[in-house]
């Protein structure tokens, strides 16, 4: 690394921690036209790509290089064109003709006046996770069905105060998904949202129904935001409860257990990537005064060929 021209460009060095150049995970960083300037050694460790081979490459011919679909090569350059943070998990071939799974988190970075002056890009190799997830067992299931199971299981668990509303929508699309996985999620959802309501006055509330990608209200926008256009069926679990510190997500974050994954428990963001690998999204917001919604969203098993109940 003492090439000049492996060095990192004096107009991003600050914005990089020390740490970088010696992080397991593979780094880029490049400038607004989304040209490489600088890697860290891990990049070539992962991609196979010496650093004299990626300095000066737009880090979209990179994708296309390593066999990454063009739609996904769109989908990068478009959040890096609106100047959008862009995580997704694609398979690559290596140079050297490895066939790897990468986790890449793409993120511009902004000046002052907060235009975007350079970008970071993040490699994470996550082959054997996948490995591991290829066991899943997936199978079709209604949403509905599923959610009306876990609301009875749980039940006991509500607060003395605590309204339980169930709107369920019948003759429900089918989706693919791994039963057992959905299952824990929801259960641990009404869980926390038991919790966090507590003795107190509230409400949790489980939803299903259909929505549309771009037919749906301005308020689902943030909702839908790297989903292709089309119809989700979706499970939304809402309380009222809140957070004491106002993070939601620490405490639906912690691992959880699925039957399908003996050697280890499955994280929330885990869980979202699964999702995702089904064409699906899991979301979630969360206010002091307003409480905490996660939303589960799933395409149907026939796609849009199938008549909307």
């Amino acid at each position: 690394m003492d090439d000049p021209k492996f060095s990192i460009p004096p107009s991003i060095a600050r914005k990089l921690s020390l740490g970088a150049c010696h992080a397991e995970n593979a780094i880029v960083v490049g400038n607004r036209a989304g040209v490489i300037e600088w890697a860290n050694e891990a990049w070539s460790r992962v991609t196979g790509y010496a650093l004299d081979e990626s300095i000066s490459k737009p880090v979209l011919t990179f994708l296309r290089e390593v066999d990454v679909e063009p739609g996904v090569v769109e989908f990068v350059g478009s959040c890096f064109t609106q100047g959008k943070v862009c995580e997704v998990e694609v398979p690559i071939t290596t140079p050297d003709g490895r066939n790897l799974w990468i986790q890449l988190r793409v993120e511009p970075l902004r000046d002052d006046s907060h235009e975007v002056t350079d970008f970071i890009a993040i490699a994470t190799d996550v082959t054997e996770r996948k490995r591991a997830q290829a066991d899943t067992i997936v199978d079709e299931i209604d949403l509905s069905v599923l959610a009306a199971r876990m609301a009875r299981e749980h039940e006991a668990v509500l607060g003395p105060c605590t309204d339980y509303d169930l709107y369920l929508a019948e003759s429900l699309p089918l989706v693919l998904a791994d039963p057992s996985l959905i299952e824990d999620l929801v259960g641990r959802l009404i869980c926390r949202g038991a919790e966090s309501i507590g003795d107190g006055w509230g409400t949790l509330t489980i939803w299903t129904g259909i929505l549309g990608v771009q037919f749906g209200p301005v308020f689902e926008a943030d909702l839908f935001e790297g989903l292709p256009p089309g119809h989700y069926a979706f499970l939304e679990v809402h309380d009222t409860g809140g957070e004491p510190d106002g993070n939601a997500a620490g405490a639906i974050s912690q691992p959880f257990s699925s039957p399908h994954f003996s050697q280890h428990t499955i994280p929330f963001d885990t869980a979202r990537l699964l999702v995702r690998n089904l064409g699906g999204e899991l979301r979630m917001q969360s206010s002091r005064s307003w409480g905490t919604s996660v939303v589960l969203l799933l395409p149907f098993c026939g796609g849009e060929d199938l008549e909307l109940p």
